[in-house]
């Protein structure tokens, strides 16, 4: 959190201010002790301290900025549309290389990724919802105008699961969503990373169709195969 501004530096402080001068010089005035007797005098001063309590809170909260989501700070988001699917690859890596289908790994390791072809123009205005004067460019960030959903389906069986069987309610990407709840493409980047949320009954890997359904009611789609996958 960043501090502004002090209190007293702005128009609403100054504001309070006078109200707190102006409060204090009646209570000097001669029937101060009668306005004790009768506890007028104890209400005005809590009433008082409320009202300087919940301007400060106002004018506090107003000269605060929040830094701690770094994905907001990004300047000039541009828009873009997505062609297809460039790639389907697993993780773990090793030596900075994807697991390939040969490879035999614990299913909790595994990670399903996809990298999207995307249409970029260096002309493309920026999305003016997610651009502000006061935030920082970002490498290959994007909003993604196009996308309709993501499905992954199974071309062979897969544990318990059949063929046909749409997987992508159980890829869960980093922020706890499925692939198949994604449904806005804002402030995203070309690769879109899960995890397998099933533990098969044996060793078998997954060979799929992943599908990209745009909004002009066309589809786009990739076949893969992953590494064999160990329950855990």
């Amino acid at each position: 959190m960043i501090w502004k501004q002090k209190v007293g530096d702005s128009a609403m402080g100054k504001r309070f201010l006078g109200i707190k001068k102006t409060l204090e010089k009646s209570w000097s005035f001669p029937n101060l002790r009668l306005m004790k007797m009768n506890g007028l005098h104890r209400k005005l001063q809590s009433q008082f301290l409320g009202l300087w309590g919940f301007g400060l809170f106002f004018l506090v909260s107003g000269c605060i900025e929040s830094i701690d989501n770094a994905s907001d700070l990004c300047l000039n988001v541009p828009v873009v549309e997505a062609e297809g699917i460039k790639r389907v690859y697993f993780g773990p890596f090793r030596n900075q290389q994807s697991a390939t289908e040969l490879d035999t790994v614990v299913v909790e390791n595994f990670g399903f990724n996809l990298e999207l072809d995307l249409l970029t123009d260096t002309t493309q205005q920026p999305d003016p919802f997610f651009s502000s004067t006061n935030r920082i460019a970002c490498q290959g960030i994007y909003t993604i105008r196009n996308i309709s959903n993501i499905s992954v389906i199974l071309l062979e069986p897969f544990s318990d699961l059949p063929a046909g069987t749409d997987i992508s309610y159980l890829l869960l990407t980093p922020n706890g969503q499925s692939i198949s709840q994604l449904r806005e493409f804002n402030r995203v980047s070309a690769y879109i990373g899960a995890r397998l949320n099933f533990n098969p009954e044996k060793i078998s890997r997954l060979r799929t169709r992943t599908f990209l359904f745009l909004r002009n009611g066309s589809q786009v789609f990739l076949d893969s195969t992953s590494p064999f996958l160990k329950p855990r």
